[in-house]
């Protein structure tokens, strides 16, 4: 049996979305379409049945759309009404894809972002701790995983906000020090 990932993307959850914001339609749009095989995505058309993309019925019209949204434009009060339309059944005609929709999301959200970088970790160490990691340090960073590296990145980056902090109270107090002996000696 298929494993069914943890995610708060319910099949209501994605139509009232696609019900009450544009953006979403537009954004659902091209997710089905880019699920679509490359030569249907050429021809408007589906004519494999592999599950994915658009249906037959729906690959020209909405294809045609999503290739406008590509083009970095909206669309129309007309063509948007038609992303809507509901069946007899009162399901939108871009609600269908729900399914596809909630695999999107749940591929972004498992999707690990890393933000740390290789190019300049001797630099991020130099300012968190003073000097340059080298020889076993240095050979310790490269040999840890993606995830690893940026736990120790985010490690890092922590302690030089916390230093800097510490530097601004410092000033703060030492400019203090500075303006009550100043005053002190007018004073005398």
């Amino acid at each position: 049996m298929a494993k069914v990932a943890n995610t708060s993307w319910t099949k209501s959850k994605i139509v009232d979305l696609l019900k009450n914001n544009d953006k979403a339609v537009e954004r659902a749009l091209v997710v089905v379409f880019n699920n679509q095989e490359l030569d249907e995505q050429a021809f408007d058309s589906t004519h494999k049945a592999n599950g994915i993309g658009f249906t037959a019925f729906d690959a020209e019209i909405l294809s045609s759309f999503a290739k406008h949204i590509l083009k970095g434009r909206s669309l129309s009060v007309k063509q948007m009404a038609i992303a809507r339309k509901q069946d007899k059944f009162g399901n939108m005609k871009i609600a269908k894809y729900w399914k596809q929709l909630q695999a999107e999301i749940i591929r972004k959200e498992n999707e690990v972002q890393f933000t740390y970088d290789d190019d300049t970790y001797s630099d991020h160490f130099k300012d968190a701790n003073g000097f340059r990691p080298r020889g076993i340090l240095w050979d310790q960073w490269m040999a840890q995983s993606p995830a690893e590296k940026q736990k120790e990145w985010d490690r890092l980056q922590e302690k030089i906000i916390e230093d800097i902090e510490r530097e601004k109270r410092f000033n703060h107090c030492l400019k203090k020090e500075v303006d009550n002996f100043v005053n002190y000696s007018y004073n005398r």
